[in-house]
């Protein structure tokens, strides 16, 4: 979704790791996208409205979703994604360094990638879910 005021899509970014984080909302902002850094299951609750209401924020058209949290499962909170029907056209792209979780994750992703993953690759990503 696009914010009223804004024609630039709607991204999250779900990272605990600050520098990988800026990392990855860098690239959302040259694929053109308007990103929210998110770094823990406390702001993922406040951003994503765990009693069903958004909080001022839109509902995104991409997530980027890291699955090691120091809080929580990042699959945990790909089920919240999925099971809330606000985010049925989000698309969520989990960037894991555990090539074990992979199998597991793939069906309920949109798309995984290991880390380490380049800046050109996730510009391409970014583009290739852009909403037309």
């Amino acid at each position: 979704m696009k914010t009223k005021n804004d024609s630039k899509p709607i991204a999250y970014v779900i990272e605990d790791d600050h520098s990988l984080s800026r990392a990855f909302a860098i690239a959302l902002e040259m694929a053109d996208y308007k990103p929210l850094q998110i770094h823990n299951k406390v702001e993922f609750d406040s951003v994503f409205g765990v009693d069903g209401n958004m909080t001022g924020n839109d509902v995104p058209v991409l997530v980027f979703l890291d699955l090691a949290l120091p809080d929580t499962d990042g699959e945990i909170l790909l089920g919240i994604m999925r099971e809330d029907r606000r985010y049925d056209d989000t698309k969520v792209v989990v960037i894991t360094a555990n090539n074990q979780r992979v199998d597991d994750i793939n069906t309920s992703a949109d798309m995984v990638i290991l880390k380490p993953v380049t800046l050109e690759v996730l510009i391409e990503v970014a583009n290739r879910f852009r909403p037309k």
